[in-house]
């Protein structure tokens, strides 16, 4: 699987709506670190697995195909 790179688009365009959401909220500044960490890690991982399953995996199954047929070849 090839999260990493889903991830690494992805994390901080959440973060930054994660930390503009709880910015609106009566919270302490721990608080809002914690909440913010918390949130930012759970919805960057959700948020990039499902951006994975939508627009990177269909264009690598060629690729994996090819790997797989040539490995078995050699």
């Amino acid at each position: 699987m090839r999260l990493p790179c889903s991830l690494y688009l992805i994390y901080g365009l959440v973060l930054v709506f994660v930390c503009y959401f709880l910015f609106y909220l009566p919270i302490s500044p721990d608080m809002f670190a914690a909440a913010s960490y918390l949130l930012g890690t759970a919805m960057s991982l959700i948020i990039a697995y499902c951006f994975y399953l939508f627009f990177e995996r269909p264009f690598m199954s060629g690729f994996l195909k090819k790997r797989k047929v040539k490995n078995a070849v050699i």
